[in-house]
């Protein structure tokens, strides 16, 4: 779907970082929402799963605060991702910033995973 409205959204998207942003969650979400389709067993489970999603609120206030903690994390990482050279962009910040920087990303990643055992998808095919 992406590929067939890139050349759309291209024109649509120039100049304005909000819009790109935006398009940008909402393809990762169609993406996300489509995997349900493997995931299901059947197509009455996909409905229940899509119902189920929509009902229910799944950002608690634990969660909030967590995304509310690691966002300026992930921000620097989109700031250090758009000056092009990740490696000596880092390099060139104080070593107290960039052990910031480590120490954020490891606390977001810790603190924002699942850590079930649960099974991967494909392990049923």
């Amino acid at each position: 779907v992406y590929r067939l409205l890139a050349p759309d959204l291209a024109k649509r998207l120039a100049g304005s970082p909000w819009k790109r942003a935006f398009h940008q969650v909402f393809f990762f979400h169609l993406v996300c929402v489509s995997w349900l389709l493997f995931r299901a067993q059947s197509m009455e489970q996909l409905r229940g799963m899509v119902a189920a999603f929509l009902r229910s609120p799944t950002l608690d206030l634990g969660t909030a605060a967590r995304l509310g903690l690691a966002f300026p994390v992930f921000a620097v990482e989109y700031l250090i991702y758009r000056r092009g050279s990740q490696v000596a962009f880092l390099y060139a910040v104080p070593w107290p910033v960039r052990a910031l920087v480590y120490v954020g990303v490891y606390a977001a990643l810790i603190g924002l995973g699942k850590w079930t055992g649960e099974g991967f998808i494909y392990f049923q095919f």
